[in-house]
């Protein structure tokens, strides 16, 4: 049981740390505004405000069923 929270753990972070660098290289390398860290305006926040966020979508797009964007 252990090792299946640890692989979720490690997976989250992981896949926030890709969200986050994606974040990063759409403004960095492409000098697009319209990436979510400056939409958001979590561009210029510490690198574990930013952390905290993106592991935050992470778990959330990996453990709910939805966003609540589409209703029945």
């Amino acid at each position: 049981m252990s090792k299946l929270i640890y692989f979720i753990i490690f997976v989250a972070h992981m896949c926030s740390c890709a969200w986050h660098l994606l974040g990063k290289i759409e403004v960095d390398v492409y000098g697009d505004t319209n990436s979510w860290l400056i939409h958001y305006g979590y561009y210029d926040e510490p690198w574990h405000t930013r952390y905290i966020v993106s592991i935050y979508w992470s778990v959330i797009t990996t453990l709910t069923v939805g966003y609540g964007d589409i209703v029945p």
